[in-house]
């Protein structure tokens, strides 16, 4: 939803960066699609609950079905977060992990002060938005 506020609003949100990137990122890459796959598969790390949910389960017949499910949720989730934060940072403004983009997230307020020996940095950041970008950064999910 942060990234989403800064492309409508047209202001910077992330430092002076106010995306998408240009030149736009391809949209897909046979050469990078083993990242899509270990993300995918990670983040299906749930499996070691499986057993605790399926003893509770009455219906045990339907367990395939809800995995099954969970699965493919969790790696279109994956597919659709990886394509808009690509396409807003693009190559040149995407960090390894994505969540450090928010460390310069600002949500459109502070001023920049110029330190003088070519530093910048902002004050006045609402507190929303340094709590945003504190807990996206911290908790990469």
């Amino acid at each position: 939803s942060t990234v989403a506020a800064s492309w409508i609003s047209g202001t910077a949100h992330f430092d002076e960066y106010i995306g998408p990137s240009d030149p736009p990122v391809p949209l897909f890459g046979f050469s990078s699609l083993y990242l899509l796959l270990q993300v995918s598969i990670f983040s299906t790390a749930y499996q070691f609950a499986i057993p605790g949910i399926a003893d509770a389960c009455r219906n045990k017949s339907s367990l395939l079905k809800i995995s099954a499910a969970t699965c493919a949720f969790i790696f279109v989730t994956v597919w659709v977060c990886s394509l808009v934060l690509s396409r807003f940072f693009g190559a040149q403004w995407i960090q390894p992990s994505s969540n450090l983009n928010w460390v310069t997230y600002h949500g459109g307020t502070g001023t920049i002060v110029d330190e003088g020996n070519g530093a910048i940095t902002r004050t006045g950041v609402a507190p929303w938005a340094k709590a945003i970008a504190g807990f996206v950064t911290a908790f990469p999910a």
